[in-house]
Parts: C-alpha cells; sequence; structure tokens
C-alpha cells in the first residue's frame, strides 16, 4: 500500500475537523416521557420554536397510558424537524434518560422535560456558551430556570449555584438542573460511553453526568440567565428547590438517611467510570468510598463541602450524627 502523502494526510485531518464540527453544530433533544399529555405539547411547540432549530428529537416513552404519544404523532406531522419514538425501559426517569444517552447519534446533545417550556434562544445560547473550547474537551451547559406554577403564570428564579463548580463540590451536590443541560460532542461521546457501562442508574442522572464531565477534566459552565420555564405540578419528579416549604423538605433528606442514600448509589455509578476521571478524582472519589464506608462521620471536614453556608451546616451536622452512612 502506497504511503500517504503530506498532502493527503492534512487533507484527511482537515476533513476530520469540518466532521467534527459539523456533529457538534448538530443538536439532537433527548425527551425522556411518561403521562405527559397535560403539558407536553407546550414543550414541543417551544422546541420548534427556537432560533436555533434542533436537528431531530429523540423520544423515549417508559409506556404512558395517556395521550402522550399520540400528541407527539400529532406534532410530527409539522414538526422542522425528526422525530423518533423509542420505548423506554420503564424503570423511573434516570434510567430512561440514561437509555437515550447511550444510544443518542454523534454530537451535542440536549436534555428536555416533557413538561417545561424553553425560551427562544435556550438552544443557541447554551451552544455559543461552549462554542470556544476545544472540540476534544467534554463540557456541559445549564442554567438557571424560572419556576412557574401549571399554568406558566406565577413565576420566581430558581437557586444559583458558582458559574464554574468543581468535582469536589459536585461529589456532595449537584449544581445542575436536568432540564436544562446541553453536553457538546466530546461531553455526549463520554456520557454514551459510561451509561452503557453502568448496572443501576444512579438516582439523578444530571447529578451523574455533572459529576462524570468534571471528574473526566472537563468543563461544566452555569448559566445564570434563565432559559427554561419550570413548571410545578404534582407529577414532578422532584421539583424546584424554592420556597420555605421545599427548602424544609430537602434539608429533612440530609437527616432520614435519604442523602446519604444519594451520595452513597452517585459515587458507586462514578466508580464504574474511574478509568476515565483525572487521577486527582479518582483520588477524591475513593476517598468518598471510603469515608462513607466508615459511617461518614468526616465527610465535610475537608473539600467537600456544599454550596450554601446553612447547607454547609445542616450537612456537617447530619454527618457527625452518623445520618450519610450506607443503608445496609
Amino acid at each position: 500500500m502506497a504511503e500517504m502523502t503530506p498532502h493527503a494526510r492534512l487533507t484527511n485531518q482537515m476533513d476530520a475537523l469540518s466532521s467534527a464540527i459539523a456533529r457538534d453544530r448538530a443538536v439532537t433533544v433527548l425527551m425522556p416521557t411518561l403521562n405527559g399529555a397535560a403539558f407536553i405539547l407546550e414543550q414541543l411547540q417551544s422546541l420548534a420554536t427556537q432560533t436555533l432549530l434542533p436537528t431531530r428529537l429523540v423520544v423515549s416513552d417508559d409506556g404512558s397510558r395517556d395521550a402522550t404519544l399520540a400528541k407527539i404523532a400529532d406534532f410530527a406531522h409539522v414538526a422542522p424537524f425528526p422525530i423518533t419514538i423509542l420505548r423506554g425501559p420503564g424503570q423511573g426517569v434516570a434510567a430512561n434518560v440514561l437509555s437515550l444517552l447511550a444510544s443518542a447519534p454523534p454530537g451535542a446533545v440536549a436534555l428536555c422535560d416533557q413538561d417545561d417550556v424553553w425560551l427562544p434562544e435556550k438552544l443557541a445560547r447554551a451552544r455559543a456558551a461552549l462554542a470556544g473550547l476545544p472540540l476534544k474537551t467534554p463540557a456541559l451547559y445549564a442554567s438557571a430556570r424560572v419556576v412557574t406554577d401549571r399554568f406558566l403564570s406565577t413565576r420566581r428564579s430558581s437557586v444559583h449555584y458558582p458559574l464554574f463548580p468543581e468535582f469536589a463540590a459536585a461529589l456532595v451536590q449537584n449544581p445542575a438542573a436536568g432540564n436544562t443541560i446541553l453536553l457538546n460532542g466530546a461531553g455526549a461521546s463520554l456520557a454514551r460511553m459510561a451509561a452503557r457501562d453502568l448496572t443501576n442508574a444512579p438516582p439523578f442522572h444530571d447529578w451523574w453526568l455533572c459529576q462524570l464531565v468534571l471528574g473526566a477534566g472537563g468543563t461544566v459552565l452555569l448559566d445564570p440567565v434563565p432559559q427554561v420555564l419550570y413548571r410545578q405540578h404534582n407529577a414532578n419528579a422532584l421539583g424546584a428547590n424554592t420556597g420555605l416549604r421545599r427548602r424544609l423538605g430537602r434539608l429533612r433528606t440530609l437527616f432520614n438517611g435519604c442523602y446519604g442514600q444519594w451520595i452513597t448509589l452517585h459515587a458507586e455509578a462514578l466508580h464504574a467510570s474511574r478509568a476515565r476521571l483525572t487521577p486527582t478524582a479518582e483520588a477524591r472519589l475513593l476517598d468518598l468510598r471510603a469515608a462513607l464506608a466508615t459511617g461518614g462521620h468526616h465527610i465535610f471536614d475537608g473539600p467537600l463541602q456544599r454550596a450554601h453556608p446553612f447547607e454547609r451546616f445542616a450537612a456537617r451536622c447530619a454527618a457527625r450524627l452518623g445520618r450519610l452512612a450506607p443503608k445496609g
């Protein structure tokens, strides 16, 4: 076989770079659904009015018994992008999202809930925010949200976190809202491979994605400008962390064992991808797992800290009381 000339090698490299750039400009929207007929049409319409249209929409339905699939099928006739409908695993929202990520096509992906509304610049702003990063650097964009009632009328801003969170902080607190996330091509590729390695889905796919990207040496950027109307209703998977009642509910999880179980399961899920982590991140993860295995009393004595002062104090109290130990 004849040796490739320098000109031919350069041409091949330029072609590969052009293909990679084109893939990263393409954005596939991934939407898990389950009995979302009440609000899904508004979300679909908000995707169709984006200033940067998605390349495609992939829906994974977990067994809806209402008109969810019928509404998606009707919308597909007029949608300005192709729509694919898959059968979900039927094991909860996180497992459904991970199945979507595991089978996503090359290029950037955006996560989308079935009951929200995207503001028109959402996709364009997300892609522009990550555009200056090297193509090979895994990156995750997430934004603040406008929390609304079921009618999208009463509105208030969501909780803000540091613009560029660190891996140590992400081990003990989720900084990003899943319904605002966009992964660049490298981030989506990382998530695709890691999702295929998981035996069990972690409790929160968005938290796991932030941990994974940061742990692999990537970038997580949190936009303080809201890009999603986050609708609150009786069927929310978790709900917004706003209002005294919601905050007290979240605080309660620190002391009733739920939070300790969450960080334990997330550490286990991240451990399945330890070969993809930087040496520093892997060492930090191993330290966390060792601390949890011995009761978790001193987890918050070092660099692992929650974002807000009162939460830091409450988390340290819960740890000292032994409430972070894995359930037997």
